[in-house]
C-alpha cells in the first residue's frame, strides 16, 4: 500500500519538530521526526498493524493509531479501493482526546 500524507498530517509534524527544536534541541527534533516518519512507512507492508482507536470506534472511518515513543501517535485510516493508507494527523497523546476527535470530525 502506498502512504499518504493529509495536509493536517504535514503541519502536525512542523508544529511537533518546532517545539522540540525549541525545548530539546534540532537534534532531538530530528530524531524524533525521523521515528515517526519510519514508523509511518512500516504501514506499507502491514496497514492493520495498529488497533483501530478506541475513540472513532462509532465513526463510519475507521481511524487506526500507531503509538510513535509512548507520547505520539500516527492516526490514519486504510482505503481498499486506492491501496492507501492516509495518514491524518500525528497525535501527542498528553493533549485532550476531544481535541483529536474535533480534528478529525470532518473526515467522517
Amino acid at each position: 500500500m502506498v502512504v499518504k500524507w493529509s495536509d493536517p498530517s504535514k503541519r502536525a509534524l512542523r508544529s511537533i519538530f518546532s517545539y522540540y527544536c525549541d525545548v530539546a534541541g534540532r537534534k532531538r527534533a530530528d530524531k524524533l521526526i525521523a521515528d515517526i516518519k519510519r514508523f509511518a512507512m512500516r504501514l506499507e507492508n502491514s496497514p492493520r498493524m495498529a488497533a483501530v482507536d478506541p475513540l472513532f470506534e462509532r465513526s463510519p472511518r475507521k481511524f487506526r493509531s500507531l503509538v510513535v515513543k509512548k507520547i505520539h501517535k500516527i492516526v490514519y485510516y486504510i482505503d481498499e479501493r486506492d491501496n492507501c493508507v492516509y495518514i491524518a494527523d500525528v497525535w501527542d497523546c498528553r493533549q485532550d482526546p476531544k481535541k483529536l476527535m474535533g480534528r478529525l470530525s470532518d473526515w467522517g
